[in-house]
């Protein structure tokens, strides 16, 4: 565990970006962290899995638990004010699922609610076909947020 800064190549380094976010007092999102996990170690190399978790870092200590027992090795990034800006548009369910290229735009629209790994690594490849089209103007940057687990 660390509480490293990390910074836009999170998000830079990998054509697609999935961003699941979560929160440890939500049922669904604490049971799907497996499904998570599973995806992070089944997805293409040219992708990315990261989380965000919205009670944190109030909440750090459980969250850890969370993923420290669904064995995740995925980062998952403390919520803040840039994150609440950025998703105040459509958040407002947990969890939520996002995909963002590799410049921060997001790729298709957002999902709503825990997923099998099968549908969300049916998503990325869906996502990944659809790179170089028209996008939501909106974007995604991950500046400075400190990191709940580290991979």
């Amino acid at each position: 565990m660390t509480g490293a800064t990390v910074t836009g190549s999170i998000i830079r380094q990998y054509d697609l970006t999935m961003i699941n976010i979560w929160a440890t007092w939500c049922g669904p999102c604490v049971s799907e962290m497996p499904a998570l996990q599973t995806v992070y170690t089944q997805k293409p190399s040219n992708t990315n899995l990261i989380t965000l978790c919205t009670d944190c870092p109030g909440s750090a200590a459980a969250a850890i638990n969370i993923l420290k027992n669904a064995g995740c090795t995925f980062y998952s990034l403390n919520w803040n004010a840039t994150f609440e800006s950025i998703t105040s548009s459509y958040l407002q369910y947990l969890p939520t699922t996002v995909f963002v290229d590799r410049n921060g735009n997001y790729v298709g629209d957002h999902i709503i609610g825990a997923n099998s790994a099968s549908y969300y690594l049916s998503q990325i490849n869906l996502r990944l076909g659809m790179l170089g089209g028209n996008g939501v103007e909106d974007t995604f940057t991950p500046y400075g947020n400190a990191i709940v687990c580290e991979k």
